[in-house]
């Protein structure tokens, strides 16, 4: 079996200012910080799947990719899910509507997947709080592109958790 998930992953300089807002919030609570590598928002969390199901999720990412055209999002403000500290993103809407349109054809292939209502976020750190001074943070803006599902398979290698992709689609219908 393999863990997967399908997501999309910041660029080199969204991941630098990321990085930096883990520093800054590092500096002020506690917590299990995200290695700077591992960043992305997961789209749809597909958990411990057969590998023999690979091509038919491929599928279904082409299938919603194939409808989506590339677009632009911006890094937001940090916030907390009970002990998940992460940085928002802006505008969540075409992120939303992405994540949508692959729930919507994983389930039309019959491919499970975790069925939380999706909230674009970046997971920064867990087992973490918000600090009272977030707010007045002077956080790194960042903007990039979306162009790219990622298939990723989420696996240990000596202790250290690793993404590994497994396949990708691009927006629009490319490979």
């Amino acid at each position: 079996m393999m863990r997967l998930f399908i997501g999309v992953a910041p660029d080199r300089a969204a991941r630098m200012a990321l990085a930096e807002t883990a520093r800054l919030l590092r500096e002020r609570t506690n917590g299990r910080f995200s290695d700077p590598d591992l960043y992305h928002i997961t789209l749809a969390f597909l958990g411990d799947t057969a590998p023999d199901a690979v091509p038919a999720i491929l599928d279904a990412m082409r299938h919603a990719a194939s409808e989506r055209r590339p677009f632009s999002i911006s890094l937001g403000a940090v916030g907390c899910f009970g002990l998940i500290l992460w940085r928002g993103i802006e505008p969540a809407g075409p992120v939303n509507e992405l994540a949508q349109a692959l729930r919507t054809a994983l389930l039309a292939a019959k491919i499970q997947y975790d069925a939380k209502p999706f909230r674009a976020h970046i997971t920064l750190a867990r087992e973490s709080r918000l600090p009272p001074e977030a707010g007045a943070l002077s956080i790194p803006p960042a903007r990039y592109p979306i162009h790219t599902l990622m298939l990723f398979e989420s696996r240990r290698d000596g202790g250290a958790l690793r993404y590994r992709p497994c396949g990708s689609v691009s927006l629009g219908g490319g490979l």
